[in-house]
């Protein structure tokens, strides 16, 4: 089975880690505007000290920037702290277990602008692939969460979407013929959206790992949860930014276990994917944006030249990150035609695949990311280029002889270059 660990902490880690160039953020301090750019009275021009050489000034004036559009208030417990419901779809990167889902309990708590500190309680099940039983699983675990729209952008409860990294450790017993007990951690980016006064959705790709008897274990998962702000002053979210629609299309390569083993040799085919969405760009370096995709190849080949499809229906909702859009904005260029970034979130769909005498129909949960190159012509229409790779999960009967008909994992690795347009509306 062709792994994708590597490649995929990569990329969570560079979107989890990368905040080069961020400001600082004052916090309680009302809005003010950028007074490192004071005219001289003696001499034309703009610079950013006085006559008398102050650099000190200056200092204070550019940490200044920075300070939060609404107050964070901090005289009771109850302010930041949100209560919620979560929901979970786990897959691990083994063949003892199939994939897990689960629910359970969360409260949040905002230390600061940009440090909050959460704790979620969570009940799962999930089958044994080995023996067929229902296995029950109780976690326990405490996160960190960095938040890096409020680092870079100011902090405003008024925001609609903010981008956070996600650390945390936790316990995790679970219940199949023994008792198990599993040290867990978990790394991963959590994308808030607020959807009126005190309520928010969020939607959290994330990677798993657990430390038991067995070794190391990891997976991935995607978890979505509901929160409600126990504060005394709530705010109405302000939706600014640009709306825009987008539509890609490009070719894909796929290789999986599936192709191993229904063939002496590997094939690693050629097929097409098309998707078709809209997005809003928050600020010049964030987006929010979600995807319908449809994507075929031929997943293997029989002696004789029977070609054997795959098909893949599905939706995604990412997090559009620009580096290069930040790094110019705090060296001063604006509206720079070119940018470039990373693209990351959560994939769901339906995979229909084509084989001798049958047709295997899964659904799935996956990650998906991407590098995404852009260049606009003018105010509204832009051209981009993706390179790819989408891990998607899931389960099929491994062998009709065994006691149990037990199933086993497995993940399809798409590898996909496209071409797109988008128009801003």
């Amino acid at each position: 089975m062709i792994r994708f660990r590597t490649t995929i902490l990569m990329l969570v880690f560079s979107v989890c880690f990368f905040s080069a160039g961020a400001r600082d953020t004052a916090v309680g301090l009302p809005e003010k505007e950028d007074t490192s750019r004071v005219e001289n009275k003696k001499k034309s021009g703009p610079i950013a000290i006085d006559n008398w050489g102050d650099a000190s000034r200056y200092i204070r004036q550019r940490r200044d920037v920075s300070a939060p559009k609404t107050p964070f208030v901090t005289d009771k417990f109850r302010e930041n702290l949100h209560l919620g419901v979560v929901g979970l779809a786990r897959a691990p990167f083994s063949d003892d277990y199939a994939f897990a889902y689960g629910a359970g309990v969360s409260a949040l708590k905002w230390f600061n602008t940009s440090l909050g500190v959460r704790a979620d309680v969570l009940g799962e099940y999930m089958h044994s692939n080995l023996t067929g039983n229902r296995v029950g699983e109780l976690s326990v675990g405490c996160s960190l969460l960095f938040n890096v729209s409020s680092y870079i952008s100011g902090f405003d409860k008024m925001r609609f979407c903010e981008v956070s990294t996600v650390m945390g450790v936790g316990y995790s017993c679970r219940w199949d013929l023994m008792t198990e007990h599993y040290f867990a951690g978990n790394v991963g980016v959590n994308i808030n959206m607020r959807l009126g006064k005190g309520l928010s959705l969020y939607l959290e790709p994330h990677l798993p790992l657990y430390l038991g008897i067995g070794g190391l274990t990891y997976g991935f998962a995607t978890s979505a949860g509901i929160y409600y702000d126990l504060s005394t002053q709530l705010y109405k979210p302000t939706i600014a930014g640009k709306y825009y629609v987008f539509c890609s299309g490009g070719m894909q390569l796929q290789n999986s276990e599936l192709v191993k083993m229904a063939s002496d040799k590997d094939y690693s085919t050629i097929g097409y994917t098309t998707s078709l969405g809209f997005g809003r760009r928050f600020d010049d370096y964030l987006a929010l944006r979600l995807s319908a995709l449809y994507s075929t190849h031929t997943w293997t080949v029989y002696y004789g030249g029977k070609a054997m499809p795959a098909r893949y229906f599905a939706f995604r909702a990412e997090v559009e990150f620009d580096a290069l859009s930040l790094i110019l904005d705090k060296c001063g260029v604006k509206n720079f035609p070119l940018g470039f970034g990373v693209v990351l979130g959560p994939e769901a769909g339906c995979l229909i695949k084509k084989d001798l005498g049958e047709t295997l129909t899964r659904h799935y949960v996956g990650l998906t990311g991407a590098f995404h190159l852009d260049y606009h012509f003018g105010k509204r229409v832009g051209v981009f280029i993706e390179p790819r790779m989408s891990l998607l999960p899931y389960s099929a009967p491994h062998d009709s002889s065994t006691a149990n008909n037990a199933y086993r994992n497995y993940y399809d690795g798409l590898f996909n270059l496209t071409l797109g347009v988008e128009v801003d509306i």
